[in-house]
């Protein structure tokens, strides 16, 4: 059952046994601010409504440091990266190059990917690549940053 209050819109989310006085609301998204109200059911109907209280869920903390980042020059045009997933709370990774002082995120993969191959560089070219990861809560620092040349 839906209802709405001053614009807001309440969606019934449980219903429970006589004497219950704490729900605990699984699944809920976080940095989000939800209201809440409920009401008491006997034979005779329903009661009016609480008052509305609101709760603003947490921000996980950032993910942690992949570590171990290693690269394995492939051909004149890849280069293969590999790393250790130290993170359970990922939702994304961020491949980023170098051939210089600043860098290029070149790849955004899915969380708990360990690996990436990095294609269409240029031959006999120094490349340096880190990795990080992030959520909602914000970005884990850099990997460690080797470098390593394509082939002629």
């Amino acid at each position: 059952m839906e209802a709405s209050l001053n614009g807001a819109t309440f969606n019934l989310i449980a219903t429970l046994g006589a004497g219950v006085t704490s729900y605990s609301v699984p699944l809920l998204a976080p940095s989000t601010t939800y209201w809440f109200r409920v009401r008491a059911k006997n034979n005779g109907g329903d009661s009016a409504y609480s008052s509305v209280a609101s709760a603003t869920t947490l921000t996980p903390p950032p993910p942690a440091t992949p570590t171990n980042l290693a690269l394995q020059v492939v051909s004149k045009n890849q280069i293969n990266l590999t790393w250790h997933d130290n993170a359970n709370n990922e939702t994304q990774y961020l491949v980023e190059a170098s051939t210089g002082a600043a860098y290029t995120q070149i790849a955004t993969l899915a969380a708990n990917v360990q690996s990436y191959s990095a294609t269409g560089l240029t031959p006999n070219t120094r490349y340096t690549f880190r990795v990080r990861c992030s959520n909602t809560g914000g970005f884990s620092p850099y990997s460690n940053a080797p470098n390593a040349r394509t082939l002629k």
